[in-house]
């Protein structure tokens, strides 16, 4: 004997008409011959036509700008802000410039310059001196004073627009 769900999968399959022929056959047999057949049958029929009469909705008119007008107010976040650190990256970044300008600094002081240059422009006496070690020093404490109050006044700029 079939279960209840076993004869309406069944039956749903034979209406709309994707059982094979065999199975068809044999369903329209126990229509005719078997009262639970024929009683879910007459339901699911009565069902399936009601479902055809039935004309489907139509959205309103403004049904798409709701949506879209819904999906704006609930602006999503993209996925970087939520897992990487402006601040970390920033800091980073300014780490390794700070390097790499001490590097390319320490470089040029380690130059063997030839004595004889053009009006004495780049001798190593003048690159040796403190004066421009100092100088060098001075410009990369600016720059990062620099970057540090540009990164700030952004900072408050967003924390006063919330």
């Amino acid at each position: 004997m079939h279960s209840a769900e076993d004869i309406e999968v069944q039956l749903w399959e034979y209406i709309d008409g994707v059982c094979d022929s065999a199975a068809r056959e044999r369903i329209s047999q126990l229509i005719a011959t078997d009262d639970a057949w024929k009683q879910q049958y007459t339901v699911l029929m009565a069902f399936h036509s009601e479902m055809e009469r039935i004309e489907p909705g139509h959205p309103s008119m403004r049904f798409t700008r709701n949506v879209m007008e819904q999906i704006a107010k609930n602006s999503l976040a993209t996925p970087a802000n939520t897992y990487i650190n402006k601040w970390v990256v920033r800091s980073i970044a300014s780490v390794m410039a700070l390097l790499l300008g001490s590097a390319i600094t320490y470089a040029l002081m380690r130059v063997d310059w030839p004595e004889k240059v053009p009006n004495g422009l780049f001798s190593q006496s003048r690159f040796s001196s403190g004066g421009y070690i100092t100088y060098i020093i001075m410009a990369h404490a600016l720059v990062c004073v620099l970057i540090a109050d540009t990164l700030l006044r952004r900072k408050r700029k967003r924390v006063l627009e919330n």
